[in-house]
C-alpha cells in the first residue's frame, strides 16, 4: 500500500497534481504535515492534543520523509533553532484542518503544486572605474500550493534564497530581507547567516478564497492589483512594486480581507482593508491603525473602455482616483490618477498631492511590441529620497510612485522565434539626471528550462552613489515544474 502511495506522491511532484483515483485525503494531509514540519515544529505547549498527535503519528510516517525528499530547498527550516510558535503557525495549523475536512469529496477537489528553482550570479561593474566586484550568487526557489473545493479555495506562496556573495555582508541587505513589507504579521526569516551566505525564506501568499455566483470573498496574504499600467502605478494601494526587481514577477502581497460584487461580465465592486504594520521596534503590538489601508473600487465598461474609480483611507490620508484602459485609434491607451489629502497637517509639508501615469502601446505585424509610459509624481516631500543601489528594489508606494517627480519609460519586446525573445527597456529621471538601460534575452532549453540573460545599466552623475553599481550583469537559468 505504502509502495502505492508513494509512486501516487511522485506522479503529484513531477505532473503538479493528485491522481484522481484512491486515497486523496491520505496524500494531502501528509503531504501538508511534513510541510508544516518544515517550518519547525518543535511540539510545543499551546499546540491542540488531538492535532498534535496525528502530527506525530505522521512524521514518522515514511510518506512525509518522501515528501522532504521532493523538495530539497525546503529542508532548509530543518536547520531554524528556533521557530517563532505565533499566528504563522496557527495560520498553517488552520489551512491543515481546512484541508483535511474539504478533502472528503476527491471527486470535486483538486490540489495542485507549481513553483521553479532559479540560480544566477550578478556581476557589478563600477561605472567611474570600470572595476568589478566578487559575484553574488543567488539561488531561489518558489513553491505556489493550490487547493481548489467546490467553491473553496486556499492558495499558498512560498519564497526561499539562498545567497552568497558580498552582499551577505551588508547589514542593510538582512535588515530589508528580515522586514516583512506583506503586512503586520511577519512571515519574513533568515534562517541561517554566515560570512559568505545567506539562507532566507518568506510566505508571501497564504489565503481562503470563496466564490459564490456573482461575489468573491478573499482573506489572508493575497496579491491585490488594482493598477491599470504595465509599470508605474498610482492606482496600486495595497501591494506596489519595484520595476528593478527582476527576480520577482509573482510581486508582493498583501495581509487582506477583500470582497468582490460582480454585477455583470464588465462591472464589479470591490472593498479591501490591508491592516498597516508597525514601523518602529518601540512601538506596540504588530499592527498600527495610522498605516492601514482600506478602499473601495468600481469599475465598468462604457464606449469600449474600462473605467475604475477608487476611494478610501491610505496610511492616514485619504484617497481619490480613477484609471481606464482602451483604445485610442490603434494604439493602447491607459491611464491612471490618484489624490491623497493628509487626515492631519504635517510640518512643512503640503497637505496634498497627487501621482498620474499615462501609457500608449503598439503591436506590430512582425510581432514587435511596443509601450512609452509617462509618469507624473508630485511628491508630497520634494527631498525624498531618490533612486540609489539601497533603494532600488524597495517597492513604492501609491502617493510616491517613481523616485523622482517625472519620470518617462519605453520597453520594446520583439518575439525572435518560438523559443526565442528580446526585451529592451529604458527609462529616463530628469530630476535626478539619471538614465536607466535594461536589454534582455531569454531562449528556451527545453519546455520547463529557460536562459534568461539581462543587464541593468545605471548612467548617472558624477559622485551619485548609483556609480559604484552602475553595471549590472545577471544570467539566469530556471527550472519551472
Amino acid at each position: 500500500m505504502y509502495t502505492a502511495l508513494l509512486k501516487k506522491i511522485i506522479l503529484f511532484f513531477l505532473l503538479g497534481r493528485v491522481p484522481d483515483e484512491g486515497a486523496h485525503w491520505r496524500l494531502v494531509w501528509v503531504g501538508l504535515v511534513a510541510h508544516i514540519r518544515l517550518v519547525r515544529w518543535r511540539g510545543t505547549s499551546g499546540c491542540g492534543g488531538f492535532t498534535c498527535r496525528l502530527l506525530a503519528l505522521c512524521a514518522a510516517c515514511p510518506l512525509a520523509a518522501a515528501h522532504t525528499r521532493h523538495y530539497p530547498s525546503r529542508a532548509a527550516h530543518f536547520v531554524r533553532l528556533s521557530y517563532p510558535f505565533s499566528l504563522h503557525w496557527n495560520c498553517l495549523r488552520l489551512l491543515s484542518l481546512a484541508l483535511c475536512v474539504f478533502t472528503a469529496s476527491p471527486t470535486h477537489a483538486q490540489f495542485r503544486a507549481q513553483g521553479y528553482l532559479r540560480y544566477f550570479p550578478i556581476l557589478t561593474i563600477d561605472r567611474t572605474d570600470l572595476s568589478t566586484s566578487p559575484l553574488n550568487h543567488t539561488l531561489h526557489q518558489r513553491l505556489n500550493l493550490s487547493y481548489h473545493h467546490r467553491s473553496l479555495s486556499i492558495y499558498a506562496g512560498q519564497r526561499t534564497r539562498l545567497f552568497s556573495g558580498p552582499n551577505v555582508s551588508n547589514p542593510f541587505f538582512k535588515a530589508f530581507l528580515e522586514t516583512d513589507l506583506n503586512g503586520p504579521i511577519d512571515a519574513s526569516y533568515v534562517l541561517l547567516q554566515h560570512s559568505n551566505y545567506l539562507l532566507h525564506t518568506i510566505t508571501d501568499r497564504l489565503y481562503l478564497d470563496f466564490k459564490a455566483d456573482n461575489w468573491q470573498l478573499s482573506i489572508g496574504r493575497q496579491r491585490i492589483n488594482w493598477g491599470i499600467n504595465p509599470a508605474t502605478n498610482p492606482q496600486d494601494l495595497f501591494n506596489n512594486y519595484s520595476f528593478f526587481d527582476f527576480d520577482y514577477q509573482e510581486r508582493p502581497g498583501a495581509d487582506a480581507l477583500r470582497f468582490q460584487r460582480f454585477l455583470s461580465p464588465t462591472s464589479r465592486f470591490e472593498i479591501a482593508l490591508a491592516p498597516g504594520r508597525k514601523r518602529l521596534s518601540s512601538d506596540p503590538g504588530w499592527w498600527q491603525p495610522r498605516n492601514s489601508v482600506a478602499a473601495a473600487l468600481y469599475s465598468f465598461n462604457i464606449s469600449g473602455y474600462d473605467l475604475q474609480f477608487t476611494a478610501g483611507y491610505f496610511r492616514h490620508r485619504w484617497h481619490a482616483g480613477f484609471g481606464w484602459a482602451g483604445a485610442l485609434w490603434k494604439l493602447g491607451f491607459k491611464g491612471e490618477f490618484s489624490y491623497f489629502r493628509d487626515l492631519e497637517p504635517l510640518p512643512a509639508l503640503p497637505p496634498s498631492n497627487y501621482t498620474a501615469t499615462i501609457s500608449l502601446d503598439y503591436g506590430f505585424g512582425s510581432g514587435l511590441f511596443i509601450t512609452l509610459e509617462a509618469t507624473r509624481n508630485k511628491r508630497q516631500n520634494p527631498l525624498a529620497g531618490g533612486l540609489s543601489p539601497l533603494t532600488a528594489i524597495i517597492p513604492r508606494r501609491a502617493d510616491d510612485v517613481a523616485f523622482s517627480e517625472w519620470q518617462v519609460l519605453a520597453v520594446a519586446a520583439y518575439p525572435i522565434s518560438p523559443v526565442q525573445s528580446a526585451n529592451f527597456s529604458a527609462m529616463w529621471l530628469p530630476d535626478e539626471r539619471i538614465w536607466f538601460a535594461g536589454p534582455s534575452y531569454t531562449y528556451s532549453v527545453w519546455q520547463n528550462i529557460d536562459l534568461n540573460f539581462l543587464a541593468q545599466l545605471f548612467f548617472a552623475p558624477t559622485g551619485n552613489l548609483l556609480n559604484a553599481s552602475g553595471y549590472n550583469f545577471a544570467l539566469l537559468a530556471t527550472w519551472s515544474f
